[in-house]
């Protein structure tokens, strides 16, 4: 589509073991028994789009404030702890290329995680948080996990404050063009339902998995499994639908935590078109 275009913010990184991404990274066997576990930094990423007729559109949001060390589990923070700046929250990322939280239309959370959807709570002046969209059968199974347990979270990356900032939700339970140039698909596999996002820029075509498939070796081939994943044969799914899209639009897929993409990646305040 001509005019249609998007950056891509970082919102700091988070660092864990490389098998909690790529299961079966550092597994042994019998010709090296005791294997060198590998402690790697994964990226947080965010994607503003600027689209020629309906403004600016945000697909996730990032962490929270305070995602660093007080507002997760003790656990979390010790299996995946958070390095993240004031400036590089998504509030300052957007000052970075002069756009104002006032100015975002539309916000799209790909699934209800803490590092996608924590930093909802910055853009509570924007018209889009009237109206956040999110994938119907995540959001539920977020709401259950988090309210099922006074703490108010799980150990599958929900958090009850994420759905707690005083937002509405438009929630999709399908494949659907948000606006002509954008398509949102579904996903299978790390949750009941990612939202990806594929953007019909007038140069190419991109999508953006998010967690479905969070990186290059995750996708293949061959499939590599993710170690957090709610539905094995899903994400299986959620390959073969990938590649499906790729293929029909000769796309350049732009994974979520890839950490050797992310270096070669143009970031904020250059805009893909």
């Amino acid at each position: 589509m001509e005019g249609l275009s998007f950056t891509i913010f970082q919102i700091g990184h988070g660092e864990n073991d490389a098998d909690y991404n790529f299961c079966g990274y550092s597994f042994g066997d019998r010709d090296h028994k005791t294997p060198q576990h590998v402690w790697m930094k994964f990226p947080y990423l965010c994607v503003l789009i600027k689209h020629p007729k309906e403004g600016y559109l945000l697909y996730d949001c990032g962490p929270g404030l305070g995602a660093q060390d007080g507002r997760r589990s003790p656990e979390s923070c010790r299996i995946n702890p958070a390095f993240i700046q004031r400036e590089e929250f998504i509030d300052r990322q957007l000052e970075k290329v002069g756009v104002s939280v006032g100015e975002i239309r539309r916000i799209i959370v790909s699934h209800g995680h803490w590092d996608h959807f924590g930093g909802l709570e910055l853009l509570r002046g924007a018209p889009g948080f009237q109206g956040v969209i999110m994938s119907e059968k995540d959001f539920a199974n977020g709401l259950v996990a988090t309210h099922r347990a006074a703490c108010g979270y799980s150990d599958t990356g929900y958090y009850r404050q994420d759905f707690e900032v005083g937002a509405d939700f438009d929630l999709i339970d399908e494949d659907m063009e948000l606006c002509e140039g954008v398509e949102l698909v579904l996903f299978e596999g790390h949750t009941p339902g990612v939202i990806g996002l594929v953007l019909h820029c007038e140069e190419q075509t991109y999508i953006f998995p998010s967690d479905a498939v969070t990186s290059s070796i995750n996708y293949g081939p061959p499939v590599v499994y993710p170690s957090m994943i709610a539905d094995s044969l899903g994400f299986v799914r959620a390959v073969k639908k990938l590649r499906a899209l790729q293929r029909k639009y000769n796309a350049r897929i732009i994974f979520s935590h890839d950490p050797w993409q992310c270096k070669e990646l143009r970031l904020a305040p250059y805009f893909y078109r």
